[in-house]
């Protein structure tokens, strides 16, 4: 749900550092209990937090420890932690480990992929992604594997993003850099690489980044991607669930000048492949988003669906209902509007004619230090609980909390795979 984040679930970044205090509720949204902390270490920089839940609400959490490690831990769908800290790739001498993302099957086998790479070696072919998956009893089904070819550095664009179908297979995307392509690749269901890598864009010039992944249960999925050249867009590229397009590469949210390029873009898919793109747009960023249905054409677009306070706007996320709802949300900071600051949320309806307005999910003005501390959400299919996790300075450090919400509406976000 995603962050980048990741990334993912209902209201994106909007119900993350929120409330730090008891059960609270917001509109549709009730908080359940206080933040808990997710690590166990301590005198560490936890960062770059991403979660995903399963069908019964256990949710595990992945971050990147000191840069050094990528860590997991499991939660009972109340919170209760199920697992001690699982180290899913240690410490190597001298190798930055980091954007760790996780998704969870509908039976609970889970997939965590991450980006490394060799300190010091930016000349040589050392940026490389990296996964490794578990069965949902957290026994390893596949070790550490390399999933991308090695890339020359640094390609910070490499970053990946993960979607898993109800079959329990995945799709991993991210930016092959030397190349200006953006790449996927299917996995079955026993963590095995599954058909060719898969070129999802068509243009190559100008440059070609920042991509996000949505995965549906039947399979199909829709790559987004940061696109800048002569238009700047977030382009995308639909596939069926064996990896062959379906139509031809689109421009989601378009605009003509390099100072108002779209950026770090989202996408959420539904059972019916209906699809919301959402990325930050603007010399001053506001969220865009664009609305389509199931055969791929736009059929909604706003490109000011933030608020209109003097903000720095952050982390946009997108979700969508099983009946095409969908909501857009995103974080805002501003230093001379105090009550701009928060976790905003729109509520649009299935065709975009009507939105519930801006909306902040938290009640506590929240400063926002850096894509570090990034929100990241996962929710149930039927969208009635959820749970967000983030980073936050500790005595050491940062440290990693989470919290757990309900909603009264059933709004489906368990198909965002942001990263």
């Amino acid at each position: 749900m995603r962050y980048r984040g990741g990334r993912r679930g209902l209201v994106g970044a909007i119900m993350s550092v929120v409330l730090m205090f008891g059960t609270i509720t917001h509109g549709a949204v009730s908080f359940d209990g206080a933040p808990f902390t997710v690590v166990t270490a301590s005198d560490n920089d936890e960062i770059l937090a991403d979660v995903g839940m399963d069908g019964s609400g256990n949710f595990i959490v992945v971050w990147s420890r000191n840069g050094e490690q990528i860590v997991a831990r499991k939660f009972a769908a109340d919170g209760t932690p199920q697992t001690a800290e699982i180290t899913v790739s240690g410490v190597s001498s001298g190798v930055t480990k980091a954007h760790p993302r996780v998704a969870i099957a509908p039976n609970g086998d889970w997939m965590v992929t991450w980006y490394q790479y060799a300190s010091g070696a930016a000349s040589a072919h050392n940026w490389r992604i990296w996964a490794k998956a578990y069965n949902a009893n957290n026994t390893v089904k596949r070790t550490d594997f390399q999933v991308s070819a090695n890339y020359p550095g640094p390609f910070l664009y490499v970053r990946p993003s993960i979607g898993v179908d109800g079959l329990g297979r995945y799709v991993i995307a991210w930016g092959d850099g030397p190349t200006n392509t953006i790449v996927a690749q299917r996995l079955a269901s026993n963590a095995q690489l599954s058909g060719a890598l898969i070129t999802c864009n068509t243009d190559f010039k100008g440059a070609n980044a920042e991509q996000a992944v949505a995965v549906a249960p039947d399979g199909q999925f829709v790559v987004v991607w940061n696109r800048s050249h002569t238009i700047y867009s977030i382009s995308g590229q639909r596939f069926a669930a064996d990896g062959t397009k379906i139509g031809s590469e689109f421009a989601a949210i378009t605009t003509f000048d390099s100072s108002t390029q779209p950026r770090w873009p989202d996408v959420a898919i539904n059972a019916s492949g209906e699809f919301v793109v959402v990325a930050l747009t603007g010399s001053n960023p506001t969220v865009a988003v664009a609305k389509y249905n199931a055969a791929g054409q736009r059929i909604f677009l706003a490109n000011s669906a933030s608020n209109s306070f003097t903000t720095t706007v952050l982390h946009p996320h997108a979700g969508i209902s099983s009946s095409g709802d969908f909501v857009v949300s995103w974080q805002a900071y501003s230093t001379s509007v105090a009550s701009a600051r928060g976790n905003w949320f729109r509520h649009y309806s299935a065709n975009g004619s009507s939105n519930s307005g801006t909306q902040r999910m938290n009640d506590q003005y929240m400063t926002i230090e850096s894509e570090s501390n990034g929100i990241a959400v996962a929710m149930l299919p039927d969208g009635s609980k959820g749970v967000g996790t983030w980073s936050v300075s500790s005595s050491g450090g940062y440290t990693v909390r989470a919290d757990l919400f309900s909603l009264s509406a059933a709004i489906d976000f368990s198909s965002n795979a942001q990263s």
